[in-house]
């Protein structure tokens, strides 16, 4: 098998070469939503979801395959298919690795020469980054409360309107009561804002602390 593989790499034809820049690209688009809809997520949750996008590329390379091959209709084309799909999932792989190393290179070239404070103590450092890794899993966690207010607040706000155009429904529904609803739930969405600000605030001095430009 592992020879098999090694020959269909040395002999990577135009068209296996394009098909796995097809799987590449369309990976990448693939992955985008599934990133955005885990980034809040708990981070056991969040990567054992994300190890799906494995599966994305050799789904993809086994569908070009079987797709181009089938167009092009020559008599043994699902052996074709079958055969040249793992070289797709391969080579596509490898061009994923290449650009995963590009953009590192090209983040490490922009970020700030920052290392940490070498004057500091090996405990101080140690509860430093303790604390600044607990603080930005809270923030996540606060700020995704944060927006759970803000769509209550939301709804308690169109369900207002909705009592103040309809007579019928405020004898249901008192409009002093969702005023109060309202009220209290600013508040509170507030207190968190706040809250999250001040939390920042800590997090960007432990930071200032622990790195020395």
């Amino acid at each position: 098998m592992e020879n098999e593989i090694l020959f269909n790499i040395q002999n990577i034809t135009l068209e296996i070469a394009l098909m796995s820049l097809i799987v590449f690209g369309l990976t990448m688009l693939i992955k985008i939503p599934i990133k955005r809809a885990t980034s809040k997520l708990e981070e056991t949750k969040r990567k054992s979801y994300n190890t799906l996008i494995i599966l994305i590329p050799i789904v993809l390379s086994i569908l070009a395959c079987f797709i181009y091959y089938g167009i092009d209709g020559k008599s043994n084309w699902t052996d074709l298919a079958l055969r040249n799909s793992m070289t797709v999932y391969i080579l596509a792989t490898f061009i994923y690795a290449v650009y995963q190393r590009i953009v590192i290179v090209i983040r490490g070239m922009k970020s700030k020469d920052t290392k940490i404070n070498s004057t500091l103590p090996h405990d101080v450092v140690k509860y430093l980054k303790q604390n600044i890794k607990l603080i930005n899993h809270t923030i996540k966690d606060e700020e995704k409360g944060l927006l759970n207010l803000s769509k209550q607040l939301k709804y308690l706000q169109d369900a207002k309107m909705k009592v103040e155009n309809n007579p019928t429904l405020q004898s249901i529904t008192p409009l002093n009561e969702l005023d109060e609803s309202v009220v209290k739930l600013k508040r509170v969405q507030d207190e968190r804002s706040n809250a999250i600000l001040d939390v920042k605030n800590t997090l960007k001095k432990y930071e200032e602390k622990l790195h020395k430009k």
